[in-house]
């Protein structure tokens, strides 16, 4: 009856959409009968034969030539053939219409050329097909007749009439269920609904229908297999060691849940014939490509069927591969089930990760560079390559990155100390000066210029006292007598700040290079020997370097293993010659939290001199040597200071 209903149904809209199709063209025929009364042109017969050209150039042409006003949809691009002859228009533009699904519309004397779109008829609301069944509350029977309705509609009416919940695994629900009940107990219909498929009681108020475990036999080398909610091998298992017999359980388990998830409780047991009981429990298609040896231990809960064959084929050589729905399960060494995948890292460059990969892990794959794509190209086993995908997504982590602040503050202390009395002669002294910046060498400090003329008064004094005559100095000659103290404080900063990925290192140089010349001669030729000189400058650097290295701890802490170097140069031993230099570095660990600040300090310099001028003999002798020379002492302290402040970056 259901049948003859829905084939009535069908030719109805077969019939209606027919129906609409003839009266859509009717209306346009009339529509265009309309519009000629004010557009002559309509009427006008057209001579035309056309081929390869566009719809659209056809009907701009009629349109041109009988003074019509037309708008065409851009995409109507086909390129049909036609000849008319003695047409008219209308008669043509509703031929257009019919054969390309087109629709005409009106915008004042403007015809728009359109593609048709039929509107979406509103879906017959057919009212599904009621179920059959009474229950009585009074006894819990069930009457009903019940002809090809869905096992889930039937049981959803049960359970509704009878206030107890019904469940039906999805795999069932569309079963067709076709028989008479009449008065029969609650629990006897659930069992003829179910059919070969089984009810179980969960809870008081509760029902399940699910599918029937199999009952499967294998029978293989004497072993037999019985599955009773799961696989029981019933083999004896037979080892011998050093002459003595052992009988050892070899039964095993497998149980699939409702979400096809499944259960295995092994104990030395044959790992081919649990592959296959996993197999054929779970339905899948698989194909021994090599045949597994050994055996195997294991117990696992609702895994997957994947996960469940990856634990099962991980203690052996073995592995699989999927093709359409069928499992390969063969040798992972050969060729068949070789795989390739890239692993491209996120966080860090791949430049130096294949070095460090542990030998165990990359045996028997093929490991390749893209620096391109910062990947890895992997090709090998899947397992092997999967469990280097683990090893890669512990790497490939953000990297921290360390910004250093260093402020290098050198100090320059220098002080000196110059007296004595200088003679000499000097046509430039005409007077007498006492002051600051009075000496004829230009030095600071207090002195007393005395010129000729005034010393010949003071000779002249003493000559008249009558002891001795000293005589007359010349014109030019002065006396001079000078104490100067020099006090020099030089303080240079410099902050630079560095910037290095955990763990690499950052360094920076700031110096001055000097040059110093190299005179070579060579002979060239052999009977006559000519004299060639090469004249070569080279480089002396001296500089002061400072090189970080910054690792990062988890605890917020930083370890910083720094070096520092500096050197300078010293005076020329000769003109021409290169200079000294003199260098002084120290190398260091420590450990401090983000953020700190360490000053690092020690790097000293200290310079003590003195010199001595005048008369040969007297300068040196005590208290004479103030009147008959110069005496300078120079006292000089340079200091280096490093302060480091590292800033953790994420």
């Amino acid at each position: 009856m259901v049948k003859k209903v829905k084939y009535c149904l069908t030719i109805l809209l077969f019939v209606c959409t027919l129906v609409n199709g003839q009266n859509r063209f009717e209306i346009l025929a009339s529509k265009l009968d309309d519009a000629s009364v004010s557009q002559q042109g309509l009427n006008n017969t057209v001579d035309i034969s056309v081929n390869n050209y566009t719809i659209q150039e056809i009907i701009r042409a009629i349109a041109s030539e009988n003074n019509l006003n037309v708008s065409i949809e851009a995409k109507l691009n086909v390129r049909p053939s036609y000849n008319f002859s003695g047409a008219k228009v209308k008669e043509v533009f509703l031929l257009l219409c019919k054969e390309h699904n087109l629709t005409l519309e009106w915008t004042g004397q403007i015809i728009s050329f359109k593609t048709f779109v039929p509107q979406k008829k509103a879906a017959l609301n057919i009212p599904p097909k009621p179920i059959n069944l009474v229950y009585n509350t009074a006894d819990s029977t069930v009457s009903g007749n019940l002809f090809n309705d869905t096992l889930y509609n039937v049981v959803a009416k049960l359970s509704k009439l009878s206030k107890i919940n019904i469940d039906v695994v999805p795999s069932l629900r569309n079963q067709k269920v076709s028989m008479v009940i009449v008065n029969q107990k609650f629990t006897d219909v659930l069992n003829r609904l179910s059919g070969e498929n089984e009810v179980l009681k969960k809870q008081d108020n509760f029902y399940q229908i699910k599918k029937k475990e199999k009952e499967i036999d294998y029978s293989q080398n004497g072993s037999s297999f019985k599955n009773n909610n799961g696989y029981k091998n019933k083999k004896k298992k037979k080892n011998y060691n050093k002459g003595k017999q052992f009988n050892n359980s070899n039964e095993f388990s497998v149980e699939l849940s409702m979400d096809s998830l499944i259960s295995v409780d092994a104990t030395e047991s044959d790992l081919k014939e649990l592959i296959m009981a996993v197999c054929a429990e779970s339905g899948k298609n698989y194909f021994l490509f090599d045949e597994p040896k050994g055996s195997i231990s294991l117990k696992t809960n609702n895994l997957s069927f994947e996960e469940t064959l990856s634990y099962l084929l991980n203690t052996s050589d073995f592995t699989y591969k999927k093709i359409d729905s069928v499992y390969i399960i063969g040798d992972r060494k050969k060729e068949k089930f070789r795989h390739t995948e890239t692993y491209q890292f996120q966080y860090r460059t791949i430049e130096g990760i294949p070095d460090f990969i542990p030998s165990d892990l990359k045996e028997g794959v093929d490991i390749q560079e893209s620096v391109e794509l910062n990947a890895l190209i992997l090709s090998g086993a899947l397992p092997q390559i999967n469990e280097l995908k683990r090893f890669f997504n512990a790497l490939d982590k953000v990297v921290p990155m360390v910004l250093i602040e260093v402020m290098i503050v050198n100090i320059d202390r220098r002080k000196t100390i110059s007296t004595g009395i200088g003679l000499g002669y000097d046509n430039t002294v005409t007077t007498n000066s006492v002051g600051v910046n009075s000496n004829p060498d230009q030095n600071n400090g207090v002195g007393v210029v005395l010129n000729a003329a005034t010393l010949n008064r003071i000779v002249e004094s003493i000559t008249n006292l009558g002891f001795f005559n000293l005589g007359d100095v010349g014109n030019g000659f002065y006396l001079s007598m000078s104490a100067l103290e020099t006090n020099g404080n030089v303080k240079i900063v410099s902050t630079p700040k560095l910037a290095a990925l955990n763990g690499h290192e950052a360094e920076m140089s700031i110096g001055t290079t000097e040059y110093y010349r190299e005179n070579s001669t060579n002979y060239v030729g052999s009977q006559i020997t000519q004299t060639v000189n090469t004249v070569v400058y080279k480089p002396l650097n001296a500089d002061l370097s400072v090189s970080i290295k910054p690792v990062v701890s988890g605890d917020d802490q930083i370890t910083l293993e720094i070096s520092v170097s500096q050197s300078s140069f010293t005076d020329r031993i000769e003109e021409g010659a290169p200079p000294g230099s003199v260098k002084q570095e120290f190398k260091s660990i420590i450990r401090m939290k983000n953020k700190d600040m360490v000053v690092l300090g020690g790097l000293e310099k200290k310079t003590n001199g003195s010199t001595n001028s005048g008369v040969p003999v007297l300068n040196r002798i005590p208290v004479l040597k103030w009147f008959f020379g110069k005496q300078s002492k120079e006292n000089k302290k340079n200091e280096l200071t490093i302060f480091i402040r590292p800033t953790v970056i994420q």
